[in-house]
């Protein structure tokens, strides 16, 4: 159960994760570079809302898999900028739900 933060006293989060990426870059000559990568993980996700009478702290992990591509454009001998478009699944596996 995830608690609704919209009437909440206060409401804060974060996500962090671990895992690998493996990336295929062409072209890496010239001024555009496409590339395309996937990449697994775990994830953690940390809640915790107050409501002014209850405090939640939940936490959830899991498993994340992902692709991404996107195309660099050279800016300079060492740098390179550009869009990338990203597609992700996760599950969650693990669910620890305090309430004070």
């Amino acid at each position: 159960m995830i608690p609704d933060c919209s009437g909440a006293y206060s409401c804060a989060g974060a996500v962090w994760g671990y895992g690998v990426q493996a990336d295929i870059r062409f072209n890496q000559r010239g001024a555009a570079m496409p590339w395309i990568s996937v990449s697994y993980g775990r994830e953690s996700l940390f809640l915790m809302v107050d409501d002014g009478y209850d405090t939640w702290d939940s936490t959830y992990r899991g498993t994340e898999v992902g692709f991404q591509a996107g195309i660099d454009f050279r800016a300079g001998s060492h740098f390179a900028l550009g869009p990338h478009v990203q597609y992700t699944v996760g599950t969650y596996d693990e669910l620890r739900v305090e309430v004070d």
